[in-house]
């Protein structure tokens, strides 16, 4: 559960301007896709929704190979975990972990403060 709250809108603003970047400059797709989805996911969590990995490499704008490696990076990172959909064995839900949580609501806190990109490289190693 997030422990500060953005408004839906703030999240998906941003999220929105990610893919407005890729739309306008079609390399970006290949490049991190990382703050895409950790957004995706704290996005989902403030709606109470649960996200596969299938939904969450699709929404990144990342060619699928690329989105798995990113998530693998993330898992080992410590910032996400997968959990078993019960229902079907194959899939799996993608969630934050709370390392994961405190590092999107800090990049958030930046944007909303109107803090320059060199402050929200901060976020990484604060």
């Amino acid at each position: 559960m997030t422990s500060v709250t953005y408004s839906t809108k703030f999240i998906e603003r941003e999220i929105e301007r990610i893919r407005l970047q890729r739309a306008l400059i079609p390399q970006l797709s290949y490049l991190n896709p990382v703050w895409s989805m950790l957004l995706e996911l704290y996005l989902s969590e403030t709606k109470q929704l649960r996200t596969q990995t299938t939904y969450l490499v699709s929404q990144s704008g990342a060619p699928h190979a690329t989105g798995i490696r990113w998530i693998n990076f993330l898992v080992k990172s410590g910032l996400i975990t997968r959990e078993e959909v019960i229902e079907n064995r194959r899939s799996r839900f993608v969630v934050l972990t709370t390392a994961g949580t405190i590092l999107v609501e800090r990049y958030l806190a930046m944007l909303s403060e109107g803090s320059g990109s060199s402050d929200v490289s901060q976020a990484f190693t604060s």
